[in-house]
């Protein structure tokens, strides 16, 4: 996947708490990712899910932290440096994309090469769109539902926030996979199972490292601080404007 979410959110803040009913969350499902741009060096990232919460962040050290309330399909970006909210409330997405994209995911076994995790091998996917190949996988199928439903809710929501915004973007400058990926078939990868490896024709790449299922969760990871100001994309210019 795209670092799309939090590209777009990084934007909208550089343009410019609901810390109340927080979940006592203590057991969640950690999932440690390796990511890497081309001609950039690799980072470390990982999502943290419970019943009611998403968090994406990059690593226990980071500062910076994505959170989707699950039970009100609200995205929260949180930056302490700024003491800002960014907060991105789910959004009809069109039933129909403003063109054909034709989509397609061919899949193959990978025979004694495949990467096994709980004793399922993972196939080799490749998802397209109007004949442009937007990425490929290494997936392993029905591996932590839970993980790709969470993944699948965020990118659903910022799907929302992409569409909102789709027109602003030229038609020319929105390929196929741009409208697939963002808005009109998000999160492809997770419908078929788990990805455990992910690579773009733009050298952006993704590696699962490792994963818990039993990880004690401290609950402040889960925390919208109340102080910080809140906002939403639609504010972005007004906020700007007042300096």
């Amino acid at each position: 996947m795209r670092k799309t979410a939090l590209i777009l959110a990084t934007l909208l803040l550089s343009a410019c708490g609901n810390g109340g009913d927080q979940a006592n969350e203590s057991t969640a499902t950690l999932v440690e990712f390796t990511e890497s741009e081309q001609g950039q060096t690799p980072y470390d990232s990982r999502a943290i899910v419970t019943d009611r919460w998403l968090r994406i962040d990059f690593g226990p050290e980071a500062r910076d932290y994505m959170l989707l309330d699950r039970e009100e399909e609200t995205v929260y970006n949180v930056v302490p440096e700024e003491q800002r909210v960014l907060v991105i409330e789910s959004e009809e997405i069109p039933e129909e994309p403003p063109r054909d994209l034709d989509l397609a995911d061919s899949s193959e076994a990978m025979g004694e090469d495949a990467p096994t995790l709980e004793g399922k091998e993972a196939r080799r996917h490749e998802f397209s769109a109007d004949g442009e190949t937007c990425y490929q996988a290494l997936i392993v199928p029905e591996l932590m539902p839970d993980v790709r439903a969470a993944m699948s809710e965020f990118l659903e929501v910022m799907a929302g926030e992409h569409a909102r915004v789709m027109d602003r973007v030229p038609a020319d400058n929105r390929s196929a996979c741009d409208l697939a990926d963002d808005i009109f078939a998000t999160g492809r990868q997770w419908e078929e199972g788990m990805p455990v490896m992910e690579w773009h024709p733009d050298g952006t790449r993704r590696e699962l490292v490792d994963y818990d299922r039993d990880w004690e969760a401290d609950p402040e990871l889960f925390r919208i601080p109340e102080d910080f100001q809140q906002y939403s994309p639609s504010d972005v210019g007004s906020l700007d404007s007042q300096g």
